[in-house]
């Protein structure tokens, strides 16, 4: 986590699915400067949306994550 702040939510998508899915954060806080590990959605191609969500309710997507290919990604200030 490279955004600064603290992300109480994070979601991961196939790009253009109705829904977003569930809280991969499950209740806990990720802290700037820390990491998690995270198991994909099922579900057909490669490209995903990262949505990031703080504590105080500001959010942002990441879009076009090829997952096919990369096996880390970073999350950058909104």
């Amino acid at each position: 986590n490279r955004s600064g702040r603290a992300i109480r939510h994070l979601y991961l998508f196939h790009e253009g699915a109705a829904d977003q899915g569930r809280d991969l954060l499950d209740g806990a806080s990720l802290a700037a400067g820390t990491r998690v590990t995270v198991t994909l959605p099922r579900g057909d191609g490669c490209l995903f949306t990262a949505r990031m969500v703080t504590g105080g309710g500001a959010g942002w997507d990441l879009t076009g994550i090829d997952l096919c290919h990369a096996t880390v990604v970073e999350l950058p200030a909104a």
